[in-house]
């Protein structure tokens, strides 16, 4: 819609303000000529998908750093 090329998806550590906690892990995907609100969605959705799990193992391995925002 504005012209962006890339989205993405953050995990990140919640904190008392509206998206200011420390970023645990980012992923980001391209947005292609052809994706609309409806692709972009279940794209965005398995990228979420794959970012929580490789958090949650990346925590178990005690190899996530908050980075602050």
């Amino acid at each position: 819609l504005n012209g962006e090329r890339e989205t993405g998806i953050t995990i990140m550590l919640m904190d008392e303000g509206l998206d200011t906690g420390p970023i645990l892990l980012q992923k980001s995907l391209p947005i292609g000529d052809e994706d609309d609100a409806i692709t972009l969605s279940k794209k965005l959705s398995a990228l979420g998908k794959e970012a929580i799990l490789e958090a949650i193992d990346l925590h178990k391995q005690g190899r996530l750093s908050p980075i602050p925002q």
